[in-house]
């Protein structure tokens, strides 16, 4: 399993700016918790998105809930490695042109084993029709209709922009309840 802990190398930096002013994030990142590398896949067709409900999970996160494409990173691999290994496991396609969209970090003090650092892309071609696996079981949704009341909560204030094509930089911390407790989004427009 890939992990690492939040203050060191590359998620040092980003994660103590943005915890600046932001007093439970602070609070928990001093106490240098364990991420999980994590990718998410959004697939684009017009004013459609291709979204799963998950089937299963290692972790117990998110099983019937409607999400993005994606999982863990395996042992060395890049983000663009388990981002096309995990699509195709998933829905049976071969991305062929994506856009690395910015990254969420997701905190749980309460369920430690569900903090995940995650690449966010959206995938505009691919080979092959999505199909149902043991995982997900795939869906097409109007982007103007997403299915928020089935989808974790963070996702109404992040999934739409970048459906829009905006750059995501965003971490949200959740409660005992798996409600958001504390969060910071920004949004840039694409390089």
């Amino acid at each position: 399993m890939h992990q690492r802990r939040a203050i060191c190398a590359y998620t040092d930096c980003r994660l103590k700016i943005y915890s600046l002013n932001m007093n439970a994030i602070n609070e928990y990142l001093e106490q240098e918790p364990v991420l999980k590398d994590c990718v998410v896949c959004y697939l684009q067709h017009g004013d459609q998105v291709l979204l799963g409900v998950r089937k299963t999970s290692s972790t117990d996160l998110g099983v019937n809930r409607v999400a993005g494409i994606g999982g863990k990173f395996e042992k060395d691999e890049t983000a663009e490695q388990a981002l096309l290994r995990e699509v195709q496991e998933e829905i049976g396609v071969t991305l062929t042109e994506f856009k690395e969209m910015g990254r969420v970090f997701f905190l749980f003090p309460y369920t430690p084993k569900w903090n995940q650092d995650v690449a966010v892309y959206v995938g505009a071609k691919w080979d092959g029709e999505p199909t149902e696996s043991d995982e997900t079981q795939p869906s097409w949704f109007p982007i103007s209709d997403l299915p928020f009341n089935r989808m974790f909560v963070d996702n109404q204030h992040w999934v739409p922009q970048v459906l829009e094509g905006k750059r995501v930089d965003a971490i949200f911390l959740y409660d005992d309840n798996h409600q958001i407790q504390e969060s910071r989004i920004e949004f840039t427009d694409p390089e």
